[in-house]
């Protein structure tokens, strides 16, 4: 693990540390069953251990790690009934975002113009970031697509969950990227769905965003046989 500069001077200790071992046990930089101390996490962040306790409680409820008395911590396992579960509700919320967005769209509107351009480079640095196989900063643009879109519902709550939600959902993804390598295939979809979004077509939105996010459900088999080690089959 690498030292981490903490620079958020609002967010507590514990919440930044919290928020880097979440990010590298999303991308699988910490692996699925790999164990983890405090007293090693406290001297890579030179803090004591009670931020880093935080950190892991926080971890904890959101079930990216668990405690083994004794032992210390480790990165839990991909449950394939959570990422189903994830699935399922990610899929209604950010189905309903983006129709709203497109029943809303009104290209007088200053938001939405900001929001226009947003989109346009998005698309261009995916383009660019599939060129140069750089699936870590494609896989950063992808969230931030989303990200975009549904920001303009204006509603806290939704995005907060979602994230909450994508966590576990990401960490297959990652998995997929690496393995498929279809970056031109999600950038296409992307550009798709903007289309008929900016023309105000929500059923068109809805068809084509199913077929978007469906892909990792319908690839999840194959990921599993690929790497079966990181998996908790329920």
């Amino acid at each position: 693990m690498t030292l981490f500069k903490i620079s958020h001077q609002r967010k507590t200790l514990g919440d930044s540390i919290y928020a880097h071992l979440r990010n590298e046990i999303i991308s699988l930089r910490l692996k699925p069953g790999e164990m983890i101390y405090e007293n090693e996490v406290a001297s890579d962040f030179g803090v004591s251990r009670t931020p880093v306790r935080e950190a892991f409680r926080l971890l904890v409820n959101e079930e990216f790690i668990e405690i083994l008395p004794q032992k210390g911590a480790r990165i839990s396992y991909i449950s394939t009934k959570k990422v189903k579960e994830a699935w399922f509700v990610r899929e209604s919320l950010e189905i309903s975002a983006f129709k709203k967005v497109a029943i809303d769209w009104n290209n007088e509107e200053e938001r939405f113009q900001k929001m226009y351009k947003s989109i346009v480079e998005n698309l261009e640095e995916q383009r660019q970031a599939s060129r140069k196989q750089d699936y870590v900063e494609f896989f950063r643009l992808d969230e931030v697509y989303h990200k975009i879109v549904m920001e303009e519902v204006d509603n806290a709550t939704l995005l907060s969950f979602i994230n909450r939600l994508r966590g576990h959902v990401n960490r297959l993804r990652y998995l997929e990227f690496y393995d498929r390598k279809d970056t031109n295939r999600i950038t296409d979809d992307h550009q798709a769905i903007f289309d008929v979004l900016i023309n105000k077509n929500p059923a068109r939105v809805e068809d084509l965003l199913i077929k978007h996010l469906r892909q990792s459900p319908n690839y999840l088999q194959n990921v599993i046989d690929k790497h079966p080690d990181y998996f908790q089959l329920d």
